[in-house]
């Protein structure tokens, strides 16, 4: 089974999280801090809220971006951020060279969400 890193602080999105990707036949893992080199190994996908307390500005993202492992892991970012700040950090990691395949906005819509993890990432995974 395929695994998503959900990074996120809000343990109710955090479990619609897990359910929605259950429901694709994908495993989740999550954490609320800056992801290790060893979740970003085992993942196909993150998940990551940009605005997060325990985490100064974006260096989850950059990390991420960063990571030798896996340097051009999709990202879905999920935020409640205003729509002129949330396109500015769409820029941002543009610019970080983070490979951002969507956005969503807090709240976000199950069901497009689950269309679009289908479409983007299921229909790239090599099932055995």
């Amino acid at each position: 089974m395929s695994k998503v890193l959900i990074i996120e602080d809000d343990e109710l999105i955090v479990r619609m999280l897990v359910r929605l990707l259950r429901k694709l036949e994908l495993e989740a893992i999550s954490c609320d801090v800056e992801p290790t080199d060893e979740q970003l190994s085992e993942v196909c996908l993150v998940i990551a809220d940009i605005s997060l307390p325990k985490i100064p500005g974006i260096s989850h993202m950059e990390k991420v971006a960063k990571s030798k492992c896996c340097s051009n892991l999709p990202v879905i970012v999920i935020s409640g951020m205003d729509i002129t700040t949330l396109e500015s950090t769409q820029t941002l990691l543009k610019l970080l060279h983070v490979n951002l395949i969507g956005t969503f906005r807090k709240p976000f819509n199950n069901s497009q969400l689950s269309d679009f993890i289908s479409k983007n990432i299921l229909a790239t995974l090599v099932k055995p």
